[in-house]
């Protein structure tokens, strides 16, 4: 097993943290909409980049904790 460098480190700590940021304000949005709030718009994407980011990190939850995947599939939009 090869260790990761610094700055794969720094851009899967940021990849992770988007998932969750992002993930986070789609679960709130959610329970809001659910809730009758249909005012509440879930989240956009700044750019591609964003998105990428955002796919890697849940691609990088789902490889570190294969037995709770299911935590980690994307909201779905009410």
């Amino acid at each position: 097993m090869q260790a990761l460098t610094n700055s794969q480190l720094i851009k899967y700590t940021i990849a992770q943290g988007t998932f969750t940021r992002i993930n986070n304000y789609n679960r709130t949005i959610q329970t809001k909409r659910l809730a009758g709030d249909t005012s509440a718009s879930y989240y956009a994407f700044k750019d591609s980049n964003e998105q990428d980011l955002y796919t890697l990190g849940r691609f990088l939850f789902v490889q570190n904790d294969p037995n709770n995947a299911t935590l980690y599939i994307p909201v779905d939009q009410v």
